[in-house]
């Protein structure tokens, strides 16, 4: 059995069916030998399922010292939730089905404990993938078959590059929930922003030369409430037109509640004004009273009134 506690969930697999082949191994410097290795790798509560064995053959050359390894590694139906504690931390999407087929050329050395090298000639061919988030019952995004050809990862320079990947009939749900937050912008975790440390590890980069999506479909499910038009101004202003005056449902232009006429509003040409002045002097009374109303409302605090619309 083989565990790995580092993880914030640990990583256990059983092995079964090792098999470990060594030709001219020597312990002198620069001493290279011939190894081949194959076994099954199954998760421990899979309770013996040999369906859910991974088999993986190694052949290539070791050498001890200084230590070193390199050949060509093969991996078959290795299950993707199987690797989900080594990334858990930083993506939220958990696999809840697939299968994955990988094969490597690689050549690394571990001086000081620290790998260096090349893994090259990277494919991989992925299916059956169904990915959910923390919460959701059912799987946000469905990847019948995925292909990654010819990559190569530099483990000094913690660069990775992807000739090209191509992703066919994939299905999203994409879902903006009651607070307004999309859930595609959960599937990576964020974490709180600390000091750097002076030996910090530069983070990996990730180039994709070329991209293809075939055969795609997605569904927007929006559950957020509907949303209120909001207006500012004056409050005695707010107060006195309201919102249904603001929203005339006939289109009609909004007229004051209450008031009176050589107050809330200039006479018309003709239109006796109040207490019989004339039009004219009636039209300058009103605008001296509505400048200086507007001077009274502009001195007041202003609230934020909510319409529906």
């Amino acid at each position: 059995t083989l565990a790995d506690l580092v993880p914030e969930k640990a990583f256990r697999r059983r092995i079964e069916k090792l098999e470990v082949r060594f030709q001219g191994l020597r312990s002198a410097e620069n001493s290279q030998a011939g190894v081949e290795v194959s076994f099954d790798s199954q998760a421990t509560e899979s309770d013996g399922d040999s369906a859910a064995a991974a088999r993986v053959d190694y052949s290539g050359v070791a050498q001890l010292s200084p230590l070193k390894v390199g050949g060509t590694l093969q991996v078959l139906q290795l299950k993707l939730a199987d690797l989900y504690p080594y990334y858990s931390a930083a993506i939220n999407a958990e696999p809840l089905s697939g299968a994955a087929d990988i094969s490597a050329v690689f050549d690394i050395s571990l001086p000081a404990g620290k790998p260096t090298g090349r893994v090259s000639e990277i494919n991989a061919t992925l299916s059956g993938v169904r990915l959910r988030l923390p919460g959701s019952p059912t799987p946000f995004a469905e990847i019948p078959s995925a292909a990654v050809e010819n990559g190569e990862a530099d483990l000094a320079a913690r660069r990775i590059t992807l000739d090209e990947v191509a992703v066919d009939g994939p299905a999203y749900t994409i879902v903006r929930d009651a607070d307004g937050i999309i859930n595609a912008t959960r599937i990576l975790k964020t974490a709180p922003a600390e000091a750097p440390q002076p030996d910090a590890a530069q983070p990996w980069v990730v180039t994709v030369n070329r991209f293809e999506l075939g055969r795609g479909r997605a569904t927007f499910e929006d559950r957020s409430p509907p949303t209120a038009a909001r207006r500012r101004g004056p409050v005695s202003q707010t107060a006195r037109e309201g919102c249904a005056a603001e929203h005339d449902a006939r289109g009609r232009r909004p007229q004051y509640r209450g008031g009176h006429a050589g107050a809330d509003r200039i006479p018309h040409r003709g239109e006796p004004g109040r207490d019989g002045v004339g039009t004219r002097q009636a039209v300058g009374n009103a605008r001296r009273i509505a400048r200086d109303r507007g001077a009274q409302d502009r001195s007041r605090p202003v609230q934020t009134v909510s319409c529906a619309v």
